[in-house]
């Protein structure tokens, strides 16, 4: 028999099934709705008690007074509600929520309450005192609104069993409870019933002469992946050196590409030419001279382009045996002249430095001491 089955027969009433309905209550209560993995599930106290009293077993033997989100949730509630024993004697049941602050909160969840709730007509009064909420279960003008009442009232109480577990969303997401189910919001970058599925990006793509590593986020390049990007030695990267999938699966830019440095175009020297080994001056790119009869090669015969942008070494000529013979002839001549005036200027200081010597020698005579003296003249 199917969720909607049981429905029907506990709605219907007959006396037929009054003594099955406490078991009924208890598959209803226990029974996944379609599609359902876990269901929110409601219970009562079997005794009245005050409002902190009620809170208080909810929460040790379940997981808190009820909290209502929606009328969808109240109708579901007085559904169940309606074949609890002690309904006649008590229409009222505490609920999870609760002036704090001046603020009514649900104090299950945490939250503030949100637009005008389903109180009574003329509810809240703001009695002072009356800072917690019964809601009326079997008064029929007042079927399923609140009422603000002091929390010293004796209620019984109407707990729920949340089934959003810490894992039920993978920590991926906000799991919300819902009539007999619950909802995970996904956090951005994830999807699936469960939020179990990470956004995934395409594959990224190697640079040319270079090379990519991926690492991080939830495997194969899904959300949260970062991919670094190398180029081989002497390319130079033109992009970002790093991508990150981010969470509508795009990369936060695009891959880099490894580019070669250029180096200038050489042009054909006099009297030869240059051929190159591609058709653009780029890293490792080799280039040979060669000269036309009559000419001869001076320097390397190749270059090649390297990583910073330069060829290597001096850059070869081409010089014609008729300028090398006049090179050569005036070179000779300029070294002869340099000779004949080396020459003339060593003479001339040997020349100097014979006059100035003779002059000392007349000036400052030398006497031998062992030849004979002379006569003084006389006068």
């Amino acid at each position: 028999m199917t969720w909607a089955h049981y429905k029907k027969l506990l709605r219907r009433g007959t006396s037929i099934l009054s003594p099955l309905k406490p078991l009924l209550l208890l598959v209803t209560l226990s029974l996944p709705g379609p599609g359902c993995v876990f269901c929110w599930t409601y219970s009562s106290s079997a005794d009245n008690m005050t409002w902190t009293e009620a809170r208080n077993f909810c929460r040790t033997n379940y997981t808190d007074l009820v909290a209502i989100q929606n009328t969808d949730e109240t109708e579901h509630l007085l559904n169940i509600t309606h074949i609890i024993p002690h309904r006649v004697s008590t229409p009222h049941y505490w609920i999870g929520i609760r002036k704090i602050k001046g603020t009514w909160t649900w104090v299950g969840m945490n939250k503030s309450m949100t637009g005008n709730g389903s109180w009574a007509p003329n509810e809240p009064n703001s009695v002072d005192g009356e800072d917690c909420v019964e809601i009326y279960i079997n008064q029929e003008n007042k079927k399923g609104k609140w009422n603000d009442i002091n929390c010293a009232k004796k209620n019984f109480a109407i707990c729920y069993k949340a089934q959003c577990t810490s894992d039920a969303c993978y920590g991926q997401g906000e799991c919300v409870e819902t009539i007999n189910s619950f909802q995970c919001l996904c956090h951005l970058g994830f999807g699936g019933s469960h939020c179990q599925i990470a956004v995934q990006c395409r594959k990224p793509i190697a640079p040319q002469n270079g090379w990519t590593k991926c690492c991080g986020g939830y495997g194969n390049h899904s959300f949260g992946t970062t991919c670094t990007f190398s180029c081989q030695d002497g390319f130079r990267m033109e992009g970002p050196g790093e991508i990150t999938c981010n969470s509508t699966g795009e990369w936060s830019e695009r891959e880099p590409e490894c580019s070669a440095p250029s180096c200038d175009v050489l042009i054909d020297p006099v009297g030869g030419l240059v051929n190159c080994s591609g058709a653009t001056n780029t890293f490792h790119t080799t280039c040979t001279f060669q000269c036309h009869p009559g000419f001869l090669l001076l320097g390397s015969t190749e270059v090649t382009c390297e990583a910073n942008g330069t060829w290597s070494g001096f850059r070869p000529v081409c010089a014609s045996y008729t300028h090398l013979l006049m090179a050569v002839l005036v070179w000779n001549v300029l070294s002869a002249a340099c000779c004949f005036t080396y020459w003339c200027q060593s003479c001339h200081r040997r020349k100097k430095y014979h006059q100035a010597g003779s002059q000392h020698d007349r000036l400052n005579p030398v006497y031998d001491a062992t030849g004979p003296l002379e006569e003084p003249f006389s006068t």
